[in-house]
């Protein structure tokens, strides 16, 4: 409930579909008169980055030093200690997001079940127009996030800050912004 200071007796209401103008009117109770407060996260004031429309990569974890990399089943995503496995081709789509490929077995970096919650696992499927397989990039503190299409608010992550090879990636709630 949000209450004007110069009209005690009053709170904000909005009434009817989108686009309806806000009032100020006598409190009732109902959700009309309830809203949601969201803070900004660190993504939300940031753009996503070019970093090259077509070319061939590694990822590595930052506090790991591990590179993500196909398991032995060749669909899940985990961390591992550099080997062959783990060149990954970036295209970048029209939108700016990435399709995100291994070369290994052609497939794309997928959020499993093209979820858009928190600790989805990530792992690789056929290319799709699934969201859950484009990838914003984001440039923080000098490394980069990638974050699905899939939600706004959910990043690449190894699970629980493993550093083990074999970790798996999940996506994880992007931190909001200190002071936020």
């Amino acid at each position: 409930i949000l209450r004007a200071k110069a009209a005690p007796t009053c709170v904000l209401s909005v009434n009817g579909s989108a686009g309806s103008q806000a009032q100020s009117n006598t409190y009732k109770g109902d959700s009309t008169q309830m809203f949601s407060i969201s803070k900004p996260t660190v993504l939300d004031t940031l753009s996503p980055v070019n970093i090259g429309e077509y070319f061939f990569a590694r990822i590595t974890g930052s506090a790991s030093g591990k590179d993500i990399t196909l398991s032995s089943s060749s669909a899940v995503v985990s961390t591992t200690t550099r080997n062959g496995s783990q060149i990954w081709r970036f295209t970048r789509n029209s939108d700016g997001s990435y399709r995100i490929e291994n070369t290994s077995n052609g497939n794309s970096l997928w959020v499993e079940g093209d979820s858009g919650s928190s600790l989805a696992n990530v792992k690789t499927a056929a290319a799709t127009s699934s969201n859950a397989q484009a990838w914003f990039i984001y440039q923080v503190d000098g490394k980069y996030v990638f974050s699905p299409k899939s939600s706004y608010t959910c990043v690449l992550d190894v699970y629980a800050n493993a550093t083990a090879d074999g970790s798996k990636l999940t996506g994880a709630d992007v931190t909001p912004v200190n002071g936020a």
